[in-house]
């Protein structure tokens, strides 16, 4: 190895709550590490905040672009690192930075008993304390996804006006594509909810609405969802008038043209 010299990787990083969360974005973790130039209250500086490329970590480690770009994700998901895109790159701090802690270098290489016990305990206190931080934000994004899922498993008798245009919709595509899977229609019910709440829009209209697209020559093949019915209503509600006004049959190149 030429130009070689050892940098401080703290064994802390080898416990299971680490290897488990870095994987192989392990020598990612390592190259910013050994690329710390800056450290200001526990954040170190990668190349001083200099932008960096993600080709040139890719490059020096040899690696494939993705994997890299993939890795530093990782990293940033689980709170080792932040990414600050910017034009020429990705600005990169490390949280929890000790590499200039040029005391506890001084103690161990001292030998003395205290001091070494006296680092070991500060790495431990350092290594749970990022440990607690990774399952603080794990813990964190599991709460926000509890809570989506607990509206959208918010309960739409199959009896309401949302269910049953939800299933009239799907009943007009399973007669087009007799193979189209069965949605979830809470989820559809959910957006005809917001069309009637946020958006204003009467039941007997949608359903009108819907009874159009069963009859047309291209929106049928457009409109799968209800979401994509609350996206398009307002053309679709155009549409309609148009051609009702002009008494002319549906005509796909029209729309195309549209």
């Amino acid at each position: 190895m030429t130009n070689s010299y050892p940098i401080k990787v703290w064994s802390g990083l080898l416990s299971d709550g680490h290897t488990q969360k870095i994987e192989n974005a392990l020598w990612e973790f390592i190259w910013l590490v050994n690329k710390v130039t800056k450290e200001e209250d526990g954040i170190g500086y990668v190349l001083r905040g200099k932008p960096i490329k993600v080709n040139d970590i890719a490059k020096d480690l040899k690696r494939n672009y993705r994997a890299v770009l993939r890795h530093l994700k990782k990293l940033k998901d689980c709170g080792y690192i932040t990414l600050k895109r910017c034009p020429y790159g990705f600005v990169i701090t490390i949280n929890n930075s000790k590499k200039f802690q040029k005391r506890y270098d001084k103690d161990i290489q001292s030998g003395s008993g205290e001091s070494v016990q006296k680092c070991q305990r500060e790495c431990t206190k350092m290594s749970e304390r990022v440990y607690k931080n990774v399952q603080n934000k794990l813990r964190y994004r599991t709460d926000i996804k509890q809570d989506i899922k607990s509206d959208i498993k918010k309960i739409f008798d199959e009896q309401s006006e949302e269910y049953k245009l939800s299933l009239y919709l799907f009943k007009g595509i399973k007669e087009n594509n007799p193979e189209a899977k069965e949605p979830n229609f809470q989820m559809w019910a959910k957006n005809i909810d917001l069309m009637a709440r946020i958006d204003k829009r009467k039941p007997e209209k949608i359903k009108q609405i819907i009874d159009w697209i069963r009859g047309n020559d291209f929106w049928y093949k457009v409109i799968l969802s209800t979401e994509n019915l609350r996206k398009n209503f307002d053309r679709l509600e155009m549409q309609s008038q148009e051609r009702k006004g002009k008494g002319e049959n549906e005509n796909i190149k029209s729309y195309r043209r549209a």
